[in-house]
């Protein structure tokens, strides 16, 4: 037998280039905090030109030098427990991060009783000089100020990342666009974490309640499903059983039908509800590996987006134990849908699109509101104390121009379309006043329902012999 080293200096550079943006590397190490039973996670980016850096710092129960050692090599060792784990590959502290930075150090205090701080590092330029795997002891000295500070006064673990060259590679490190890039990091990473972790920042995941600050601002969860909307639909539980091995494990589809912008509560809550991407992009499945989510909206090839599914969301919960089925990356951003699962999803989700076609129309009456459950509120939001109105609600429907009476006796959409030069396109002007109106608050549309109508009676007037 003989044993083959891979080259320090070469692997290690080329284990960079696996794919975590900045929002996915931090959203990794936020996953190792919740596995070390962090309950407060604080993320700074420290804006100083050249010498800006990332410290993310946690109260979880941290760790002996042994076990850092451990963390810190490439394909650790540590057995992951595939119920509720949401660390999977031994790859993701070293290469989130190398992604991001040349220098990794990783600080920890196990005990309460001592103050010992144990820290560890990678450092690029060293294994460059060396071609060795190996790590450096670092001092205190060395730490920066807020590592020192945190891990004096609990224990936990801080993770800094220095030298940030593919972060802030502007060509002027100190200037107005690098400090604007960093503002928009923290935002970006702020919106990111909100979503990724919503279940745990709500206090959903039992015994796993967090908060996340960035820049000393908390994180709010992001909901994708509106669950606070009184007229979000909560429908049915769908349960797809699916084999693995010699075992048989369940797939689970919660839909949601959001509602339409006049439903909402507000305006204000309806353009929260559109989420990063906007309403189009976020429509789709929701899928979520041990309680974080991996995917964010889209149909994983089912079928396309559009504009008449926007308000469709499904929440898609996999076991962690279908990792390799679902083709899980190491970033835990990506994953495919497997073969023998795709049929069922389709067939599955059919009436939940029709469903929400017909909201989108606001063409759902009490006719057809049968697929909502009609549990209560309590069901649909995390526990927040208050009795609220079940679930099953009753769509009113948005009436167009064409459906007007008046509107049809004076032919008013043939006039206007003459008059705005639209001749023999009386159609898709009818289409396109319709998606206006439906659009309205219900106090607006009214108000220009009534202006129509006003409208067709002076048309009627003047043709009136």
């Amino acid at each position: 037998m003989i044993e083959i080293i891979p080259s320090a200096r070469r692997l290690i550079r080329s284990l960079r280039d696996v794919g975590y943006e900045f929002v996915d590397a931090v959203a990794d190490i936020v996953d190792n905090s919740i596995e070390a039973q962090a309950n407060h996670i604080s993320i700074n980016i420290q804006f100083e030109g050249e010498d800006s850096y990332v410290v993310i710092l946690d109260n979880g129960f941290g760790m002996s030098q042994r076990d850092m050692e451990e963390a810190l090599r490439f394909g650790s060792q540590r057995s992951y427990n595939t119920d509720n784990d949401l660390g999977r590959f031994g790859l993701g502290l070293k290469t989130a991060s190398l992604r991001q930075c040349e220098s990794l150090t990783v600080s920890s205090r196990r005990s309460e009783q001592r103050r010992r701080i144990c820290s560890l590092r990678w450092d690029l330029e060293h294994i460059s000089k060396t071609n060795r795997w190996e790590v450096l002891q670092i001092h205190n000295a060395e730490l920066k100020d807020e590592v020192i500070k945190h891990l004096e006064n609990t224990v936990g673990t801080a993770i800094t990342w220095e030298r940030l060259g593919r972060l802030m590679g502007y060509k002027y490190p100190s200037g107005e666009k690098a400090r604007r890039h960093a503002e928009l990091m923290a935002e970006s990473l702020k919106q990111h974490l909100g979503l990724t972790f919503h279940h745990f920042l709500s206090g959903e995941i039992p015994h796993k309640r967090i908060s996340i600050y960035v820049n000393g601002e908390k994180v709010a969860p992001w909901d994708p499903y509106s669950r606070g909307e009184f007229h979000t639909q909560k429908l049915e539980l769908i349960s797809i059983p699916i084999e693995h091995g010699s075992s048989v494990f369940d797939v689970t589809l919660q839909p949601y039908i959001l509602p339409p912008q006049a439903q909402y509560s507000s305006l204000k809550a309806h353009l929260h509800a559109s989420g990063p991407l906007k309403w189009n992009r976020q429509q789709g499945f929701y899928i979520y590996r041990a309680g974080r989510i991996i995917q964010a909206g889209g149909w994983s090839g089912l079928r396309t987006s559009d504009e008449h599914t926007k308000l469709v969301r499904i929440a898609f919960h996999i076991p962690p134990q279908l990792d390799e089925l679902f083709q899980v990356n190491v970033a835990k951003k990506y994953l495919s849908i497997p073969r023998e699962l795709r049929s069922a999803l389709v067939k599955e989700i059919a009436p939940i699109i029709q469903r929400g076609q017909e909201t989108y129309r606001g063409k759902q009456t009490t006719e057809n509101k049968a697929l909502a459950t009609g549990q209560s509120e309590s069901d649909n939001r995390p526990g927040d104390g208050i009795e609220h109105k079940p679930a099953t609600i009753e769509i009113q429907k948005v009436h167009s121009p064409l459906e007007t009476p008046k509107f049809l006796e004076t032919r008013l959409i043939g006039r206007l379309a003459q008059r705005v030069g639209l001749k023999n396109q009386e159609q898709k002007l009818a289409q396109a006043i319709g998606l206006i109106i439906e659009s309205c608050a219900e106090g607006d549309r009214a108000f220009l329902l009534n202006i129509l109508e006003r409208y067709a009676e002076s048309e009627t007037s003047r043709a009136t012999p």
